[in-house]
């Protein structure tokens, strides 16, 4: 997950309010965000997204939506990354 807060920021998000058992990634400027999402520099802010890449950076789907009821359930996403996981592992 890559989010527009610094990284001191991300850390304290992931390990004390989230608790997630992945790092969050720091992008301060929002270069990357804008490159998958509808980022708007005035507001500091995205449209919600959800980018699939594999472990060697090439894009398998992306989705952008007016709200996060537009974007696929977490069971099919979870089912895209099962099999980006079995094609990339050995």
């Amino acid at each position: 997950m890559v989010t527009a807060n610094t990284v001191i920021d991300n850390l304290r998000a992931q390990e004390e309010d989230l608790q997630l058992p992945f790092a969050l990634l720091a992008d301060p400027q929002g270069a990357v965000i804008k490159r998958y999402t509808c980022w708007d520099d005035a507001t500091r802010t995205a449209r919600p997204s959800i980018v699939l890449a594999n472990r060697y950076n090439t894009l398998y789907e992306q989705w952008s939506a007016e709200n996060e009821a537009e974007l696929p359930p977490i069971e099919a996403l979870l089912a895209d990354l099962q099999y980006l996981n079995s094609l990339c592992t050995p």
